[in-house]
């Protein structure tokens, strides 16, 4: 009967490669010794090793691999050149001597690890030797090392020596403690160590209850728990740890005291005097606590079952998407998952070691199992948090401390809580202030519009409208008249600017000035707006925000009667005038920015930026009282705010396209994730795009020329297409250089801006650069309808999707140039909308009205980014732009003869 054996179960290339190929290594070798397939032939060898490979492995081989014939060694000395990376033995040596116990390590788990280390170091025949020496060196315990010193034993009586001590000393622990099984980890805080000048050595600490002499104030939980039973009457005040406990069940026995290096006692009793380094203490609220650099302390403690705990505050969170019930601890400054909680959500492999150290009732330390860094979530808000991993001895609760109580807003200020209650969210809010939504606002001041020297008016003739929308046309003037937004013009006027007419898709009507010439003539006021520098340093510490967006901006600035005029336009129904700035003039973002930043400018923690404004606060009450003062402003002013836009009370918002929160600013992760997401090349040809791109980029990127070295080798004529694991790691390099902080630079507001966009059979994408430095990337995939457009509708579909996108940088700027590689769309955008044939163009011409740049043509060999993303897009489902369904109304009349008399009487 043929025997049975284990096969081994194939490379594993997840983990710890080094470690995973030396298991695989010894395992093949007992397989083919049991299996006597060592005797057998070479070539049975060589395939029965690549088959109990396994897949990853084969075909990590087949990568990898050399050329020559194939042999069992050869196989494995090219796994192990992969797998294990040549050492540096100096590092090693390093990593042995500087592998100290930890407080509270099990000396077998030191050990163990020691053993693993010295393997890298090469001691030969003095392994033995230098491992028993640093054990010696580096155990914890003081009066083990001075033990092991006396006699130079050889390492297995060391280890020996070792292991009995740390037994016997369990075993003490455990005779004299009462109940230990019954005892359960529920608070956790920090142990601090504090001294009052009269008081130096009486004073400990109270927790919740615990027995023992109080500190100055109240009980954190206001609780006082009485202890009852023989145990508890035999407890005494050690004058040697200043804790209560059992006789002859100190903490401080075999201890060194830090202050005077004697033994068995701690330093806050020592009788010796004890003198403090200002520098190292830091003083709060009359308490000394000592810095601890190498370790954080913090103090477990424990609640007998001889007493029991009533109504506790638990809540159920979900941790990586799994729910969880925790204890609610305000009391805890950290945050703690028992061992059991950790292996049910599925996150034992995660844990992490950890500098941590418990210290539970009665004075002993204890070291957790680790750190686990998890994504807890309490409805729609998600915090990455860390969480003190308890071994499952103990019989612990997971608990959720202070800080994310607070984070979470579970836990609130008392003395706030009235106001608090006033302003419970974001309705609340909206229904207190509704009156500062609604209607149209309006500045007390007056605007008016200066005109360059020497500028000749133009009056336009008014454009002919289709009988069908006549009547609600002249209903829509007659609301923008009652709104006083417009009036009649009855007068002649030198300025006569041309009327657009749109019809949206629910049949209502916008009308919008098309004022080229205007512009042109038109004096732009020199106003500074705010730059990320400025802004930036006035967010420091804060941490709940807002952003409020006034509503129908520019209508909030009226015009005196000079400047009225010059906004007149031409309708069927006779000339009208705007009352107030309209949209489409230049000059609008400087006059309207100066008019925000006049009556909001002056309140403490309010950003302004054009439309936007930021308010930032590093409380809930110091933010409460902001937003008053703003309503209040706005109230007072005739403000209004469009309540569709409103970011109410968030600890993070989205302002001028980058994201702020209390722990600064970041940038919006869409801007690169364009670039992130670039697919792998299929062929030489978008190779060539890719380099293209990085050549375009390289004086960003140091040492670039030497990264891509490989990618170049393979656009040599002579070489086939053969794109491998080592390309795909090094446009993974690319990607990452690309995208990364220092090359994706933060908006200047004071350069001049460009912007690369272009549009293929499927998509469109868009670059902004300042200085050929790249600030944000964009790009989406074209709808159905959309990839129907002509090719320069997409041309221009994808200019519109540009300004969208970059609108927080761009709009108001003075110098912007977009750049296409379609030369025809270029005289097209400079026409008047009335002159574009084609009602699509004219749809999306009207889009940028609101922008100031200038469009050039940049041939397509030279849009290295633009063109590149469009043939890399992330797709998504895209819905059709509704307002391209939008109708323009316009009838263009070709040619009208007059007698000269009429002529003349026109110009009149």
């Amino acid at each position: 009967m043929a025997l049975e054996f284990n096969k081994p179960s194939g490379l594993c290339l997840e983990g710890n490669l080094s470690e995973n190929f030396k298991i695989f290594n010894q395992e093949i070798k007992i397989y083919f010794k049991a299996t006597e397939t060592d005797k057998k032939d070479k070539d049975v060898q060589v395939a029965r090793l690549l088959n109990l490979m396994g897949h990853d492995g084969l075909k990590l081989y087949n990568t990898i691999k050399k050329s020559g014939e194939e042999s069992v060694e050869s196989i494995l000395e090219t796994l192990e050149e992969y797998c294990i990376p040549k050492t540096n033995e100096i590092i090693e040596h390093f990593n042995f001597f500087n592998r100290k116990q930890q407080e509270g390590e099990q000396f077998d788990v030191w050990y163990t690890d020691l053993k693993k280390l010295i393997k890298g170091c090469n001691f030969g025949e003095t392994e033995n030797k230098i491992l028993r020496t640093q054990i010696v060196l580096g155990i914890f315990d003081k009066e083990t090392q001075t033990r092991l010193l006396r006699d130079d034993i050889e390492l297995t009586k060391v280890v020996s020596y070792c292991q009995s001590v740390e037994r016997a000393e369990s075993n003490r622990k455990m005779l004299t403690s009462t109940n230990e099984s019954d005892k359960m980890i529920h608070e956790v805080g920090y142990k601090t160590r504090w001294e009052n000048k009269d008081q130096n050595q009486n004073n400990t600490w109270v927790k919740n209850g615990k027995c023992g002499k109080q500190r100055k104030g109240n009980y954190s939980n206001g609780h006082q728990i009485s202890k009852t039973g023989n145990e508890f009457n035999n407890m005494i005040d050690c004058n040697r740890c200043g804790l209560k406990h059992v006789y002859k069940n100190c903490p401080a026995y075999g201890k060194c005291c830090k202050n005077c290096n004697g033994y068995h006692h701690f330093a806050k009793v020592c009788k010796k005097k004890k003198e403090f380094n200002k520098n190292e203490t830091k003083k709060a609220q009359g308490i000394v606590v000592e810095n601890r650099e190498e370790e954080n302390m913090f103090s477990v403690e424990s609640v007998h079952k001889l007493w029991s705990i009533k109504n506790e505050w638990c809540k159920t969170f979900k941790v990586n998407g799994k729910d969880m019930n925790f204890k609610l601890d305000s009391g805890a400054e950290i945050n703690t998952l028992s061992e059991v909680d950790c292996i049910n959500l599925g996150l034992k492999e995660l844990i992490r070691t950890t500098k941590v150290t418990l210290e539970v009732y009665g004075g002993f330390k204890m070291k957790p199992i680790g750190e686990v860094k998890t994504l807890l979530t309490l409805g729609d808000k998600n915090v990455e948090t860390e969480f003190i991993v308890i071994d499952k001895a103990y019989n612990s609760k997971s608990i959720i401390g202070l800080p994310m109580l607070t984070e979470f807003e579970l836990l609130r200020n008392v003395d706030f809580i009235t106001k608090k209650n006033e302003e419970s969210g974001k309705d609340n809010f909206i229904k207190r202030n509704i009156d500062v939504f609604e209607g149209v606002g309006c500045f007390p001041d007056v605007c008016k519009l200066k005109l360059k020297k020497g500028v000749v008016p133009k009056a336009s003739v008014a454009r002919r409208v289709p009988i069908k929308i006549r009547d609600r046309l002249k209903l829509k003037l007659e609301e923008l008249v009652k709104k006083e937004i417009i009036t009649p013009m009855d007068e002649p006027c030198e300025w006569v600017n041309n009327l657009v007419v749109v019809q949206k898709q629910d049949s209502s009507l916008r009308i919008c000035l098309d004022p080229k010439e205007l512009n042109n003539g038109l004096v732009r006021e020199q106003f500074t707006v705010p730059t990320l520098e400025e802004i930036t340093p006035k967010l420091v510490s804060k941490k709940y925000y807002s952003v409020l967006d006034l509503k129908d901006g520019y209508y909030h600035i009226k015009l005196d009667e000079k400047s009225s005029k010059y906004c007149t336009f031409s309708t069927p129904f006779g000339n009208y005038r705007f009352l107030r700035l309209a949209f489409g003039l230049n000059v609008a973002p400087e006059l309207f920015m100066k008019q925000n930043e006049k009556y909001f400018g002056d309140i403490e923690g309010v950003i302004i930026y054009f439309d936007d404004l930021l308010i930032a606060a590093e409380s809930e009450e110091q933010h409460y009282q902001i937003m008053n003062k703003v309503v209040e402003r706005a109230r007072k002013y005739n403000i209004r705010f469009n309540i569709t836009k409103l970011q109410y009370k968030q600890r993070e918002v989205k302002f001028m396209g980058l994201i702020f929160n209390e722990k600064g600013m970041s940038p919006d992760s869409e801007r690169i994730e364009v670039i992130k997401k670039l697919k792998n090349p299929s062929n030489k040809k978008e190779l060539q795009q890719i380099l293209g791109v990085v050549n375009f980029l390289r004086q960003f990127i140091p040492n670039m020329s030497e990264i891509i070295s490989p990618m170049r080798d393979l656009l040599k004529n002579d070489t086939a297409w053969n794109w491998t694991d080592e390309h795909r790691k090094i446009l993974e390099i690319i990607k990452s250089l690309i995208s990364e902080k220092s090359l994706l630079v933060h908006f200047n507001a004071k350069e001049a801006v460009q912007i690369q966009c272009d549009a293929s059979k499927d998509a469109i994408a868009c670059c902004l650069l300042q200085s050929n430095k790249p600030v944000w990337f964009a790009s989406r995939s074209l709808t159905e309808t959309e990839q129907m457009y002509a090719v320069i509708e997409k041309e221009l579909l994808a200019i519109t999707f540009a300004v969208k996108k970059f609108h927080y940088y761009i709009y108001g700027h003075n110098e912007v140039k977009i750049y296409t590689d379609h030369q025809p769309l270029v005289s097209i955008v400079k026409k008047n909308l009335e002159k574009i044939e084609n009602n699509r163009l004219k749809r999306l011409k009207l889009k940028l009205i609101n922008y100031n740049f200038t469009l050039e043509y940049l041939p397509g060999r030279y849009m290295y980014i633009a063109d590149l993303l469009t043939r890399n897009i992330i797709h998504k489902e895209e819905k059709d732009d509704e307002s391209l369904k939008d109708l323009i109304h316009t009838v263009k009349i070709t040619e009208i003869k007059y007698s000269t008399e009429k002529l003349n009487e026109l110009k009149l």
